[in-house]
């Protein structure tokens, strides 16, 4: 069982995350712009994944600097 997250996006540009098989992690996937202001109006597309048996949280996303993700 994994304490931390399966796929973990911390302060990226525009980013796709597609087609994963994620099993057994805390969170499946996380993803954070952590309010960084070079990140204002980004884009994540989170898409056709597959997530199993996350103990916390299938997909996480923070931040306000995103956009329509």
């Amino acid at each position: 069982h994994g304490k931390a997250a399966g796929i973990f996006v911390l302060d990226a540009r525009e980013t796709r995350i597609e087609n994963n098989v994620v099993v057994d992690f805390l969170d499946g996937i996380y993803v954070n712009d952590r309010d960084n202001p070079a990140l204002a109006g980004v884009r994540y597309s989170i898409a056709h994944n597959t997530i199993v048996a996350a103990s916390e949280r299938g997909i996480s996303l923070f931040g306000t600097r995103s956009s329509d993700s």
